[in-house]
């Protein structure tokens, strides 16, 4: 139980800093912490989320995103499930070939954006996470793993931390 509310927190918290950075100026390459982003949602804005969560995951999600849009109303998610994990890797695969397929946040691996990575397809989140009126104030205080924010991969930590697990 636990581990799925660590999990519905990651997901808001995901939703949340995905749907101000939606509305960015597409500066994707910037990693500086302190500089100007948006904080302030103006126009509607969709969201689409790519999944392969089922059963209680799924239902946990649902109901987040239902209670995001209420408190968010310019924010609508589009809850895109792919089916299962080997048929949304396959799916985020195939679509990294037509980058404006893409979905605004996807469910994943850190291995399995091994390429987008290299192509500089990742969002960094730090100047997110640092903004105090997006998120904690600080990529510290938010709890994630550091190496999940910069849009930088480091597929050997990742594979010897879940090996650990």
């Amino acid at each position: 139980m636990k581990f799925s509310k660590k999990l519905a927190m990651a997901a808001v918290a995901a939703l949340a800093l995905v749907g101000t950075a939606a509305c960015s100026n597409g500066n994707k390459n910037s990693s500086s912490s302190s500089e100007k982003i948006p904080s302030k949602i103006t126009k509607k804005t969709t969201v689409v989320f790519w999944n392969s969560m089922t059963g209680v995951q799924q239902t946990t999600l649902k109901q987040l995103t239902k209670d995001f849009e209420k408190k968010n109303p310019k924010i609508t998610i589009k809850l895109e499930n792919q089916g299962a994990y080997n048929d949304l890797q396959a799916k985020i695969n195939s679509t990294l070939q037509s980058p404006n397929n893409l979905p605004t946040i996807t469910q994943a691996y850190p291995g399995w954006l091994w390429n987008a990575a290299q192509n500089k397809m990742l969002v960094n989140l730090t100047p997110y996470i640092n903004n105090k009126n997006v998120g904690w104030g600080s990529a510290k205080a938010s709890d994630i793993t550091p190496d999940l924010l910069d849009g930088v991969l480091n597929t050997v930590f990742h594979l010897t931390s879940q090996l650990k697990l």
